[in-house]
């Protein structure tokens, strides 16, 4: 039986620590992939983005139809497995414990496929600014992105990052932690009834950038409208929302972090 419970910890620990790594190593791919600045100066970036900006003789469609697949792709993902029939899935396995573990590992993959294989738009750039040789602007996006990933990640780090990538869940279940889980039990109901963090910093992030090029304006249209309708707030969440303001904000954001583990 001990022999048992060892190996079930170190699979359960196994999944947590593989899904911590590749969430923080998709975060900080997503963060290159969309405030990257391109290297006009340079003569290859600049003759393809002088291809960009001309009428092009390539293939467009399948490069389109491939890019749309890979968006819709991370777009159905993110969504089946957060749907109570996936949950009530994966809670009939008995793998509750690893459900967000799994949830974060499959959208950090998926992200992370659709960041090296997404392909390259034949068309017109509908804005270019070239920042290589001109420090003010270059200072600015570099700043003005920097801040916006900045609010985005303390949110999440209030929010609780180790419950959003399902540490705090197999602690939980291997610990049995009485006291972890009743701090964690307000925050998950929170959760449930609110947005992403930093929705509206991740907005700008996509819009406000020197380049608009074809491939990046697609994935800042469907990633917004994603994030707008996608998940929408109903008038119960917003009522469960208010209703913690009796329960206290502090207890919800600040006390679990006494039970968090690092």
């Amino acid at each position: 039986m001990t022999r048992m419970l060892s190996v079930k910890q170190c699979v359960y620990w196994s999944v947590a620590v593989t899904a911590l790594l590749i969430t923080l190593l998709s975060s900080f791919s997503l963060t290159l992939f969309l405030s990257s600045q391109p290297n006009l100066h340079n003569d290859s970036s600049q003759a393809a983005m002088l291809a960009y900006s001309n009428s092009c003789q390539g293939p467009f469609l399948y490069p389109l139809l491939w890019n749309l697949f890979l968006v819709f792709l991370f777009c159905c993902q993110h969504s089946l497995m957060a749907s109570n029939q996936w949950k009530g899935f994966v809670d009939s396995l008995g793998l509750s414990s690893l459900r967000k573990a799994i949830y974060s590992l499959a959208s950090s993959l998926t992200l992370m496929y659709l960041i090296r294989h997404s392909s390259a738009l034949c068309g017109p750039t509908l804005w270019q600014l070239n920042t290589s040789d001109n420090l003010l602007p270059w200072l600015f996006f570099v700043l003005f992105h920097s801040i916006l990933w900045f609010i985005i990640y303390v949110c999440a780090y209030c929010l609780d990052v180790m419950d959003l990538v399902g540490w705090t869940d197999v602690k939980r279940e291997l610990e049995e932690c009485d006291d972890v889980r009743q701090a964690v039990a307000p925050r998950t109901k929170l959760l449930h009834h609110m947005r992403h963090s930093g929705v509206g910093c991740f907005l700008l992030i996509l819009w406000v950038h020197p380049v608009m090029s074809m491939e990046r304006f697609l994935v800042s249209l469907v990633f917004s409208l994603y994030v707008l309708f996608g998940h929408r707030v109903t008038e119960r969440d917003h009522m469960f929302v208010m209703s913690q303001e009796d329960y206290g904000w502090k207890d919800i954001i600040l006390e679990p972090h006494h039970g968090h583990i690092g």
